[in-house]
């Protein structure tokens, strides 16, 4: 199927609840240089369905609920969305959901301060009484 007059670039934009609120997928395309790519978190908590190349911690913000792209070449996404507009809104929705369930359930606040409380945990576990700084104040 042909993706013209269905994909639409629409470059910075401001209004981003509104756009991300009326996209039917999200496709984070970076080559390098992402950490923890905050769009792709905003996109999956709006619920809308996420494909991401695999730079930073895409893969892992993703997991199961989208799709984690081989390449960010132009013939790549494009038969990628072809293949997912071609399952219909109910399938996008859906996995719209599954984008938003995770999000929501990893990544809340309370979650991502549980991961640092177990990580600190585990880090202290490990150090050596002899090799801590204490302070005499």
């Amino acid at each position: 199927p042909r993706l013209a007059g269905r994909v639409h670039l629409l470059g910075e934009r401001r209004d981003v609840v509104a756009v991300m609120n009326a996209l039917d997928i999200f496709t984070l395309t970076s080559a390098w240089g992402e950490g923890f790519p905050n769009v792709l978190g905003e996109a999956m908590a709006c619920g809308v369905p996420c494909m991401a190349t695999d730079v930073g911690d895409a893969a892992c913000l993703l997991g199961d609920s989208g799709l984690v792209l081989p390449d960010h070449e132009p013939d790549t996404l494009a038969r990628f969305w072809a293949c997912w507009m071609a399952e219909g809104p109910g399938w996008l929705q859906q996995q719209g959901r599954q984008a938003r369930t995770r999000i929501v359930s990893q990544y809340t606040l309370e979650a991502v301060t549980e991961q640092y409380q177990e990580l600190y945990k585990e880090l202290v576990a490990h150090v050596r009484p002899d090799r801590l700084l204490l302070s005499d104040s």
